[in-house]
């Protein structure tokens, strides 16, 4: 019996899968029914998560120099925006890049976004600003906190205010 376990789990570990039921939707098929995309919000998110992120790290970390902390928050977000962008540009795909933005069910902002925020805005403010931080634990506390914080308030803004279908 022992000998043919491993085929058994096998097999039904196939007929598992293959007994899922799984929606299929047309790439095609998408399209935007509100007027306002994702990309339409920008300026209004960019400016709100900016505020957010100066004002939280400057004054929870309590920094002395909040010209500093603007400039090294806003070189952040750049940095954490284009990446995904630039991947995109740098990966073949059968659609154009406005293509993507039209006729894909593509947020700016989702999880993975949150990964490569942090994995970007973390390090680059961080290792900017913690010399001049009274506590280096409470001011990457603060920066992640703020960026997760932020990036959730985009998703939502998104997602309530840009709708599509299949």
């Amino acid at each position: 019996m022992k000998k043919y376990r491993k085929l058994t789990v096998a097999i039904l570990s196939l007929m598992f899968a293959f007994s899922c039921s799984v929606t299929v939707f047309a790439n095609s098929s998408w399209r935007w029914i509100s007027e306002t995309r994702p990309y339409d919000l920008l300026p209004i998110v960019i400016i709100m998560t900016l505020v957010v992120e100066v004002i939280s790290i400057h004054f929870i970390s309590r920094l002395k120099n909040i010209a500093k902390t603007i400039f090294f928050v806003v070189l952040a977000n750049i940095l954490s925006f284009l990446v995904p962008y630039v991947f995109l540009y740098i990966v073949p795909s059968l659609y154009s890049f406005e293509q993507m933005l039209e006729h894909q069910p593509i947020y700016n902002v989702g999880f993975l976004y949150l990964i490569i925020t942090l994995a970007v805005e973390i390090p680059t403010v961080y290792f900017s600003l913690r010399k001049s931080a009274p506590n280096p634990k409470k001011t990457m506390l603060t920066i992640l906190l703020s960026n997760v914080v932020t990036t959730i308030l985009t998703a939502v803004i998104e997602n309530t205010v840009c709708k599509g279908t299949w």
